[in-house]
């Protein structure tokens, strides 16, 4: 059967977007997402902007992103390390899990890169109600004192209420980065009891619902990635 030509890349967009959903529609899969379908992913991803042409890639491949412990009591959540972009896509991502039971908002900071061009929430698969509306950026010295890694310059502080986030869900932090140098980043995240709602703290109640202070002189970051194998390894 012939096909209008001009229908060919409508078409092919919606068979892309088909496999990708299939795929993240199956959780037997995530252990078996190879480097190449994350790549291709990742790819379909930074090529657009919104919508599910960008939230179905991601969604897709969210077994390979790395899980960040995210901390269920207030005031002692713990800093991660991780390194993103390390495949040079200008895209990358982190996930973390919502505990079952009572209703949580979220809190979090992030010590951006120097290539960080933007960052959003989705949830790892479905659709979102709502999502950030603002953040913070104190110096990282206010916010950390002597803990601060030696680059940073700016702390990032964010916020998110109880309404947008099912208990027992996983949700993506997506990053766009302006060049494909892999990128060092810092984060922490607290998911306190909704009773108060996220969506209007400020500066001073994401720090206190993070623990963050500047005494100290070690930031105690958790690094979540991979080791290398040894040297002659197999």
């Amino acid at each position: 059967m012939m096909m209008n030509r001009s229908a060919w890349p409508v078409a092919m967009v919606a068979l892309t977007l088909a496999g990708f959903a299939a795929f993240a529609a199956d959780p037997a899969a995530g252990p078996e997402i190879t480097d190449a379908q994350l790549d291709q992913a990742l790819s379909a991803a930074a090529a657009q902007t919104q919508g599910e042409a960008f939230t179905k890639p991601l969604q897709s491949v969210a077994p390979r992103f790395r899980e960040v412990p995210a901390s269920a009591e207030a005031g002692k959540s713990v800093w991660h390390k991780v390194t993103l972009n390390a495949r040079g896509k200008k895209l990358d991502a982190i996930r973390f899990r919502v505990p079952e039971g009572e209703a949580r908002g979220m809190a979090w900071a992030l010590i951006p890169p120097a290539n960080l061009g933007g960052w959003y929430i989705i949830p790892a698969a479905g659709e979102m109600n709502g999502g950030f509306k603002r953040f913070f950026r104190p110096s990282a010295q206010k916010v950390l004192g002597a803990k601060a890694p030696a680059e940073a310059k700016q702390v990032l502080l964010q916020s998110l209420g109880a309404a947008h986030l099912k208990p027992g869900a996983e949700y993506l932090l997506w990053f766009r980065f302006r060049d494909e140098k892999p990128a060092p980043l810092y984060l922490t995240i607290a998911l306190p009891a909704g009773a108060e709602d996220a969506d209007r703290f400020d500066e001073a109640k994401i720090v206190k619902a993070l623990g963050l202070t500047p005494e100290g002189t070690d930031l105690g970051a958790i690094n979540l990635d991979p080791k290398a194998a040894p040297v002659g390894a197999p």
